[in-house]
This record gives C-alpha cells, sequence and structure tokens, in this order.
C-alpha cells in the first residue's frame, strides 16, 4: 500500500527510520512536515516536503495510508483534507485524536504509547505483588 508519513520530528523520524514497512506490505513514498528547516532533507532515502504539496502528491501518488506523527491539535483539519479531497482512508495515527469518530468508513489504527507504558506499569506492579513471599 502506497503511504505518506507526516511529522517528521522525533516520533516521525523514529517511525520512518526504524519500520521495515515494505516487509509489511508498505511502501512509504513521502514525508511531509511544515517545518522548513527539515524541507529536502531525507530519511531512508524518502525527501521531506512541504505540506503544500501534500493534497497534490497524495492524488498524484493514489495514497492509501497516512502514518500521522504530529500533535492532536492538527490532526482534525489534515484527516478532513486528506479524506475529503486526497481519498486517503487509512490512518496509522500517532496523535491522540480519533479519525473514526468523525469519519465513517475510514480505517484508524491508534498508537497511544502513554497507555502501553501503562500496561507495562500494571504489570510490573502485578509481576512485584505476585513474588513478594505471603506474610503469616
Amino acid at each position: 500500500y502506497p503511504a505518506i508519513l507526516i511529522g517528521a520530528g522525533n516520533l516521525g523520524r523514529a517511525v520512518a527510520s526504524h519500520m521495515s514497512f515494505e516487509s509489511r506490505g508498505f511502501r512509504l513514498m513521502g514525508i511531509f512536515d511544515s517545518n522548513p528547516a527539515l524541507k529536502n532533507q531525507y530519511i531512508r532515502g524518502v525527501k521531506i516536503q512541504s505540506m503544500e504539496n501534500l493534497e497534490q502528491f497524495c492524488i498524484e501518488k493514489q495514497i492509501k495510508v497516512a502514518i500521522l506523527c504530529l500533535p492532536k491539535d492538527s490532526v482534525e483539519f489534515l484527516a478532513d483534507t486528506l479524506i475529503e479531497k486526497a481519498n486517503v482512508r487509512c490512518f496509522w495515527n500517532f496523535s491522540h485524536y480519533d479519525i473514526s469518530l468523525r469519519h465513517e468508513g475510514v480505517i484508524a489504527e491508534n498508537v497511544h504509547m502513554s497507555d502501553s507504558l501503562m500496561t507495562l506499569c500494571y504489570r510490573i506492579q502485578d509481576f512485584e505483588e505476585k513474588a513478594e513471599p505471603s506474610s503469616v
């Protein structure tokens, strides 16, 4: 599936650099960011482009998946644009904004790293409680 990544900050760079998209059926076609200082840099051989090019790029390349690595407050307008104007319907979403609540017919996998960290904390605590010798 042709994919783009939006948000080339720390999280976006980590996702773009360390995920083996191709072995999972995805082809990272473009990376976009609003920071002009990042324009024309490359991650994994993919050029970071200006957000101005996003809509046209998605239409021309028939992008199916958008990977969102940006703040929650940026996602609503951006998702509306991608869905309504560029026909992008699938999202791997790190933003804590639930796209599927607002748009029907959208596939969104929401990644909440803080939830995962809380689960780890719970599992550690549970393990430690079970490992403590019972007091008699």
